[in-house]
């Protein structure tokens, strides 16, 4: 049951990641589409700044649960590396929950503000794009996190045990 719950996480992480992929392209072709048009021809893209703030929250949180699951995050362990390992498992440990810790809050609030954007019908000022389910997307990405991060933290508690 375990395993088929860890590649249904590892199924969801690389999905979440491709849209990413697709996300920033689309961010890359506006982007430079607006900066085209605004300096060449004197016509930016009405909207771009609020499609891309969109977009870039989409980005950040489709990929962060990917990046924690491949490892890919940036980590400073100069100092780390040289203690005994037991103490690096206990700072993995503590790292990981504070971690986990934070994002749970940040999903929370989160959902506590996209019902509050749901009961006020809050838009961007100029194309008119509901707030509310970018809000979602930063709770999806905070779920899908939480439970790379809770994983993480079994097997750091797992091979500390040996």
């Amino acid at each position: 049951m375990m395993k088929a719950f860890a590649e249904r996480m590892r199924s969801l992480n690389f999905l979440l990641a491709y849209v990413g992929g697709y996300v920033l392209f689309g961010m890359m072709v506006l982007t430079t589409s607006d900066v085209i048009g605004r300096y060449i021809f004197n016509l930016p893209i009405t909207g771009a700044y609020e499609i891309t703030e969109a977009m870039m929250v989409t980005l950040v949180f489709f990929f962060i649960g990917y990046t924690q699951a491949t490892k890919a995050h940036v980590s400073v362990d100069l100092v780390v590396n040289l203690l005994p390992r037991k103490i690096r498992v206990v700072i993995d440990i503590t790292t990981h929950l504070l971690s986990l810790l934070m994002m749970i809050l940040v999903a929370w609030m989160s959902i506590v503000r996209w019902l509050e954007l749901m009961r006020i019908k809050e838009y961007t000022p100029i194309l008119h794009i509901p707030v509310s389910p970018f809000l979602l997307v930063l709770a999806l990405g905070c779920l899908v996190f939480c439970i790379e991060l809770g994983k993480d933290i079994f097997k750091a508690i797992k091979h500390g045990e040996r």
